[in-house]
C-alpha cells in the first residue's frame, strides 16, 4: 500500500484529503465539508500540477506542428490517450477523445442512431436516466420515427426494475442505453447480466459511465457495452474533456457529426475525405491539457486504488443510510437498501423541509450538498417529488464531514418544526 493508505491497507481519507488543495479552503469563513463529488469531484495536486506542468513546457497544437513543441504536445497529448485507456481497460486505438460525457452520448446517438434508426425501431432506456442520455434519443427518435420506450423505476425507491427487462427485449431494440451507475439512485446496472440478453436480440448496449469510473473498479470490456461514455471532471480531471470508447467495427461505420480540422484526410473545393479511427470523430484542435490532466486524474486514482475507493466510499454511504434516518426520521431515501449496492451517492427527500432549504442551512455549516432534480427531471415526476437532497461522497469524504452532515440535518430539522 502508499501513502494514502492505513497498515491495514484501507484508504485513509485524512491523508488523501491532503492531496486536494479546495479542501483546506474556507469559503465563506467557514470549514469546506464537500459532499457533491457526483456533479464535480474535487481536483488533486497532481492533476493541478500535471496541467500547470503541460501549460509551462508542452504548449502547442497537438497534431499539427513539424517542429520539437509542436511533436511534445502529440506525444503529451496521445500519451494521455492510452493512459486513460489503460484506466478503462480499452485499447486507446478505439477511444475517442472529447469535450464531455454529453458530447460522447450525443455523438452516438446522433451517428449511430441517425444511421441505422428507421421508422419503427425501437430504442429503450430507463425512467431513471440523466437528461445526457435521454434527450438525444428523444431527439434522434422523432426524427427518424422510431420508437423509445422504457424500462420502468419502482413508484417508491426509484429503483430500476431489471426483472421487466425480459418483456421489453421482446419489442427487439436496436439499442438499450442506461446509467451504469444512477446519478439520483446510485444504484449499479448489472451490465454483464444484462448485456448477452440484449445482444440475443441483436441490440446495442450504450453505457453511460459518469458516476461509475471514479468510484468502483470499472473494465469497459468487461461489462458487455458497446458503447460507454465518461466525463472527466467526474474524476477529478478538468470541467472540459471526456470521451467514448466504442467497438472498433462500430466507429468504423460511423459518421462524423461535427466536421473541420485534424479529422480530415483531404478536402477539396466540393467534397472531402475523413481520417480513419478515432480521429474521425475529433474535430478542430484536441484539448490537449484537459487530456493531460485527465490521464493525470486516472494515475492519482489508479494509486489510490480504485477497489479501496469503493470500499472506504461503501463505509460512508453505510453511515449516511444508517444515520439519515436518525437526524431526519421523515427523510425518503431513494435507491438500494444495501449501501453495498450503490456507488458514491444517496439521494432523499422530506416532507418537512425542501430540499433546497436543506442545502441552504447545510450551507451555514460548510456543508455542500445537492439539491434539485440533478438532471432526472422525469425520474422525479414520476416519483412525485418535485426536488431531492443528494449526498455524493469521494475517497477524501472523512467521518468529520458526515458529523457535520448530521449535525446540519438536526439543525433543520429543529428549525421546521417550530
Amino acid at each position: 500500500m502508499t501513502a494514502w493508505h492505513t497498515p491495514a491497507g484501507q484508504l485513509d481519507p485524512a491523508k488523501v484529503r491532503a492531496a486536494y488543495p479546495i479542501l483546506a479552503t474556507k469559503p465563506g469563513g467557514r470549514p469546506l465539508h464537500y459532499l457533491d463529488s457526483a456533479a464535480t469531484a474535487q481536483r488533486p495536486k497532481p492533476v493541478i500540477d500535471a496541467v500547470s506542468e503541460f501549460l509551462l513546457t508542452g504548449n502547442a497544437n497537438p497534431h499539427r506542428g513539424a517542429y520539437t513543441l509542436g511533436s511534445m504536445a502529440t506525444d503529451a497529448y496521445e500519451a494521455a490517450r492510452t493512459r486513460t485507456a489503460t484506466f478503462l481497460g480499452v485499447p486507446a486505438t478505439e477511444l475517442v477523445m472529447l469535450g464531455s460525457a454529453t458530447e460522447a452520448l450525443n455523438l452516438v446517438a446522433r451517428s449511430w442512431g441517425k444511421g441505422n434508426l428507421s421508422r419503427g425501431d425501437v430504442v429503450l432506456v430507463t425512467e431513471a436516466e440523466h437528461h445526457a442520455n435521454l434527450i438525444p434519443w428523444q431527439q434522434v427518435t422523432r426524427e427518424v420515427d422510431a420508437d423509445l420506450e422504457f424500462i420502468p423505476v419502482d413508484d417508491v425507491t426509484g429503483e430500476i426494475l431489471w426483472d421487466r427487462l425480459d418483456g421489453l427485449l421482446k419489442l427487439r431494440p436496436k439499442i438499450v442505453a442506461i446509467g451504469h451507475v444512477s446519478n439520483v439512485l446510485g444504484s449499479i446496472a448489472p451490465l454483464a447480466q444484462i448485456a448477452p440478453q440484449i445482444h440475443s436480440v441483436g441490440g446495442l448496449l450504450a453505457v453511460d459511465g459518469c458516476q461509475a469510473v471514479a468510484n468502483m473498479p470499472v473494465n469497459i470490456l468487461g461489462t458487455g457495452a458497446d458503447f460507454y461514455a465518461f466525463s472527466a471532471h467526474k474524476m477529478g480531471g478538468l470541467f472540459s474533456g471526456g470521451g467514448l470508447w466504442a467497438r472498433a467495427n462500430l466507429l468504423e461505420a460511423m459518421a462524423p457529426i461535427e466536421t473541420g480540422g485534424d479529422m480530415i484526410r483531404e478536402v477539396r473545393l466540393r467534397d472531402a475525405t475523413f481520417a480513419e479511427g478515432t480521429q474521425r470523430f475529433e474535430a478542430g484542435t484536441p484539448d490537449a491539457s484537459g487530456t493531460v490532466a485527465l490521464a493525470a486524474a486516472c494515475e492519482f486514482l489508479d494509486e489510490l486504488g480504485r477497489q479501496q475507493i469503493h470500499d472506504h466510499e461503501v463505509r460512508m454511504l453505510e453511515r449516511v443510510l444508517r444515520e439519515l434516518p436518525e437526524a431526519l426520521p421523515d427523510a425518503r431515501i431513494l435507491g438500494p437498501k444495501n449501501a453495498k449496492d450503490r456507488a458514491g451517492l444517496v439521494s432523499f427527500s422530506s416532507d418537512l423541509v425542501h430540499a433546497h432549504d436543506l442545502a441552504t442551512i447545510l450551507d451555514r455549516r460548510g456543508v455542500a450538498i445537492r439539491a434539485g432534480h440533478h438532471c432526472a427531471m422525469p425520474l422525479h415526476e414520476q416519483l412525485e417529488l418535485s426536488a431531492t437532497a443528494r449526498v455524493s461522497v469521494a475517497p477524501y469524504t472523512t467521518d468529520e464531514d458526515l458529523d457535520a452532515l448530521f449535525e446540519g440535518l438536526r439543525d433543520a430539522r429543529k428549525i421546521f418544526e417550530r
